[in-house]
């Protein structure tokens, strides 16, 4: 199982990914220009330069394509600044309407920050909150492990092989592990 380290090394990895892809016409996004800080424990993307311009063309591209992209930006955005609950607005779409697995995970991140006083550090805040959030929480992991998604398959397997917030499950999280290997 990779380390908290080695898993926000990949999320960082991604992340840029997404600043240098194309966006529409092959070229990089110009007018954004992330600075990233690297200390012993936390990897922080700056999106100060992000203008109102770019988050209302963000919101509308998730709005009416599902776009994995604007969704992405919006999330770093929104995380930079802790605002959960905008951002949750933007997951339900990419969950409910789009059916995007991206959109399950980041609800359930989403539910567990709202309820954990704006913060989301890591799986184990999903015990600190209270059970009907749980069960919100829960419920969108679990749809989106559905559709294999592996981040959301991930923190599923995680819950319970650690009996986080939840009665531990080995052989549910057992399960969960060998479907991903398979993928």
């Amino acid at each position: 199982m990779a380390t908290t380290t080695t898993k926000i090394t990949i999320s960082l990895i991604v992340l840029l990914i997404f600043y240098n892809c194309k966006k529409t016409n092959g070229e990089a996004d110009k007018n954004i220009s992330p600075s990233i800080k690297v200390t012993d424990t936390v990897i922080a993307i700056s999106d100060t330069v992000l203008s109102k311009k770019d988050l209302e063309e963000f919101k509308k591209e998730v709005i009416n394509k599902g776009d994995n992209y604007s969704f992405n930006r919006l999330a770093i955005h929104y995380i930079e600044n802790s605002n959960y609950k905008e951002l949750h607005k933007y997951s339900l779409i990419m969950a409910n309407k789009y059916n995007k697995g991206d959109g399950y995970s980041q609800a359930f991140e989403d539910i567990v920050a709202m309820n954990n006083n704006n913060t989301y550090e890591d799986i184990s805040d999903f015990a600190k909150i209270n059970e009907k959030a749980k069960n919100e929480a829960l419920k969108y992991l679990k749809k989106g492990a559905s559709l294999n998604d592996i981040n959301c398959m991930s923190k599923l397997q995680e819950i319970y092989r650690n009996g986080i917030g939840v009665e531990k499950d080995v052989k549910k999280a057992d399960e969960l592990k060998k479907k991903m290997e398979k993928m």
